[in-house]
C-alpha cells in the first residue's frame, strides 16, 4: 500500500472513529437521560394510578348525587305542595268563615260553636303541614351541603388529573424527542411498543438498552479486518 493510500486510509480511520466515539457518548447521555426521568415516570404512574382509583370512586360519588339531586327535587317539590296546600287551607278557612257570618246573620247556626269547630280543625291541619315542612327544610340543606362538598372534590379531583396528564405528556414528548434525534442513524433507538395497554411510556424499553456498546478499539480493529 502506498504512503498517500495509507494516510487517505488512516484519515477516514480516524473520523469513523471519531464519529463512533461521538455516537457512543450520545448514547451514553441518552441512557442518563432515559435513567434520571424513569424515576419521575414512575411516580406519575403510580400518581395516576392512584388519582384513576380516586376517579372510579368519585363515578360512584356521581351517582350518588344524582341521588342527591333527585331526593333534594323530590323534597323541594314536597316542600312546595305543602305551601301550596298550607295557602288553600288558609283560603278555605277564609271562605268557611265568610259562610259563618253569613249563617249568622240569618240566625241559623250558634257563632260560638261554629269558630270553636273550625278554629281547632284548622290549627290542627297547619300544625300538621308546618310540623312536615319542618322536618323537610333541613333534609334539604343537608342533602345540598352533602352534594356540594362531593362536587368541590370532584373538581378538584380532575384539576389534579389535568395537571398530571400535562405533566405526562411533557415527559413523553422529551423521551420522544430524545429518541428521534437518532432516527437518522442506524442506532436501533426506536422505541418498543408497551407491552402492557396502559397508554404510559416505559423509557426502559429501549431496544438499545438490551445491547451492549461496542468498544471503540474492537470496531477499528474490525474495520481494519474488513
Amino acid at each position: 500500500m502506498e504512503d498517500g493510500e495509507l494516510e487517505a486510509f488512516q484519515h477516514y480511520t480516524n473520523e469513523g472513529l471519531i464519529e463512533v466515539n461521538e455516537m457512543t457518548d450520545q448514547i451514553k447521555c441518552l441512557q442518563e437521560e432515559i435513567g434520571r426521568l424513569s424515576p419521575e415516570n414512575r411516580h406519575l404512574k403510580e400518581e395516576t394510578g392512584r388519582l384513576t382509583a380516586e376517579n372510579r370512586h368519585s363515578k360512584r360519588r356521581n351517582s350518588s348525587n344524582e341521588c342527591l339531586q333527585e331526593e333534594i327535587g323530590r323534597l323541594s317539590t314536597e316542600n312546595r305542595r305543602l305551601k301550596e296546600e298550607t295557602g288553600r287551607l288558609t283560603t278555605q278557612n277564609r271562605h268557611l268563615e265568610e259562610h259563618i257570618r253569613q249563617l249568622q246573620s240569618k240566625g241559623k247556626l250558634p257563632a260560638e260553636a261554629v269558630l270553636l269547630r273550625q278554629d281547632s280543625h284548622i290549627s290542627q291541619t297547619t300544625s300538621e303541614y308546618k310540623r312536615e315542612n319542618a322536618q323537610i327544610i333541613p333534609r334539604i340543606n343537608f342533602t345540598t351541603q352533602h352534594y356540594t362538598t362531593i362536587e368541590a372534590k370532584n373538581s378538584e379531583m380532575r384539576a389534579q388529573l389535568m395537571e398530571l396528564s400535562q405533566r405526562l405528556q411533557s415527559l413523553n414528548e422529551i423521551i420522544r424527542f430524545s429518541n428521534d434525534a437518532f432516527d437518522g442513524e442506524d442506532t436501533s433507538l426506536a422505541f418498543m411498543e408497551p407491552a402492557e395497554s396502559d397508554s404510559f411510556l416505559n423509557p426502559w424499553n429501549l431496544s438499545i438498552l438490551n445491547q451492549p456498546i461496542v468498544d471503540s478499539a474492537d470496531i477499528m480493529f474490525q474495520y481494519l479486518q474488513y
